[in-house]
């Protein structure tokens, strides 16, 4: 007969059995989680803005394969990939294999849990990856602008949705994935490298003219911010990037600006600020819908990676800190640095706010707060201060400045009014009355003489 005993040394197996097979079936990363590049926006910025995180034409990856109302581009997708395997001698087995071999590093690069099969997550990222591939060389090659569905000019809507889809942090595919599938086929000896077609394909965004050797993105999201850094030009530079200092406040564009402060178009045109003395320098921001999902997309990015160090994050902080107002957003139109494209200012205004409420602290690098710090110091200056408070109280508006020049005007004549009339009545002496007479000049030699 079994005692108590007997039953909880039951238990204790069978606990040990369910823990071993528990574990059997679990599979490692073969990344650490620091390498984990493709999130789901955290909670903050997708509760703010839910539809700048969510695909309108096309799934790329497991985070968006189930929204129904992505379905009717997945026939298009089968066809693109069946002209790219038209393009090889290859056949679907090859590329099979390839992505066993790859199955856990695909996998280890998503930050959530992916709830496919093998088979059918491998059958989604070989769909995915040819389509992607076949869409980028037939931009590449320049001879479907008139036949290819997403290409054509007449839909021309279509593509820039594509544009969109393409560079959401939740749509992603790893960037060494198209890259292994495209070399698999050879291609590459055809057409060169694929991250040289991806660069044409996104020249619009390389504003620094960065060439294709020298990067290597995670994705294409990651890609296009890299396109928007600034450069790195010393190793003081990289060090300034991991420092952290805190701004407790910032004046605005409209303050500066009475201040005496110069609003310039920079340059260069990727995401920075540059201070020069009593002179701000800012790219053109130009806000169109793509440049609303793009900043959106790699603020959230750059939240769930700390070693990129919040670049973008901290340079939408900074535009935000200049333009709390509508008053302000016109100051940066006027002087060409904003272009407005999504309608009337306050969608710009809207932008910079709902984002800068997103970042968590006001914390800037070296570099800008130094400029945070130099904008400061010159609005504090007292002679500007004083330059501030005549624009301010006596020439802020028309009317004020007619009314200020007429006042000055007014007590400058009637100073020289009262000087004139001070001169007037004042008593005068004639130079006859007053100089002794010839005859009494005489009297006195006489008495002289004598």
């Amino acid at each position: 007969m079994e005692g108590p005993s007997s039953g909880l040394r039951n238990e204790e197996q069978n606990l040990k059995t369910e823990l071993t097979n528990m574990l059997q079936a679990v599979v490692l990363p073969e990344c650490p989680a620091l390498e984990q590049c493709i999130h789901k926006a955290p909670r903050v910025f997708r509760e703010s803005n839910p539809q700048v995180y969510t695909p309108v034409i096309v799934s790329i990856g497991p985070f968006h394969k189930e929204n129904s109302a992505l379905k009717p581009m997945e026939e298009l997708k089968l066809q693109y990939l069946k002209a790219f395997l038209g393009r090889t001698t290859l056949c679907v087995d090859d590329f099979v294999v390839k992505l066993e071999e790859l199955e856990n590093k695909i996998r280890s690069c998503y930050a959530e849990p992916i709830n496919y099969g093998s088979n059918d997550f491998l059958k989604m990222i070989l769909i995915d990856a040819g389509f992607i591939i076949e869409h980028f060389l037939r931009f590449y090659e320049g001879n479907w602008f008139q036949t290819d569905p997403l290409l054509s000019e007449n839909r021309w809507l279509a593509h820039n949705d594509l544009l969109r889809d393409f560079i959401l942090l939740e749509n992603q595919l790893p960037y060494f994935v198209l890259e292994d599938i495209y070399n698999l086929t050879g291609m590459n000896l055809q057409f060169g490298s694929f991250l040289e077609i991806t660069f044409r394909y996104f020249r619009f965004m390389n504003v620094r003219k960065i060439n294709f050797r020298t990067v290597y993105p995670k994705h294409f999201l990651d890609l296009l911010r890299i396109f928007q850094l600034p450069p790195i030009r010393s190793t003081s530079d990289l060090e300034a990037l991991k420092e952290s200092h805190h701004v407790n406040h910032h004046y605005s564009a409209s303050q500066l600006l009475d201040a005496g402060l110069k609003f310039t178009v920079h340059p260069t045109g990727y995401s920075e600020l540059e201070y020069r003395e009593g002179e701000l320098l800012m790219a053109p921001i130009y806000v169109s819908e793509f440049l609303v999902t793009f900043y959106w997309n790699t603020v959230a990015y750059e939240s769930c990676h700390e070693e990129l160090h919040s670049i973008i994050s901290q340079y939408i902080r900074m535009v935000e800190f200049l333009i709390p107002t509508l008053k302000d957003v016109n100051i940066l139109r006027d002087k060409k640095i904003v272009a407005n494209w999504v309608g009337d200012n306050d969608a710009v205004l809207k932008l910079f706010t709902n984002l800068g409420s997103c970042i968590s602290k006001p914390h800037f690098h070296s570099m800008n707060f130094s400029i945070c710090k130099s904008l400061n110091d010159f609005y504090e200056n007292p002679c500007n201060q004083y330059k501030a408070t005549l624009r301010r109280d006596y020439f802020n508006t028309p009317w004020k400045i007619t009314s200020t020049t007429a006042a000055t005007v007014l007590l400058l004549l009637t100073l020289i009014q009262a000087v004139y009339v001070s001169f007037a009545t004042s008593p005068k002496k004639s130079f006859l009355s007053t100089s002794p007479s010839t005859s009494d000049v005489d009297v006195h030699l006489c008495k002289e003489f004598r």
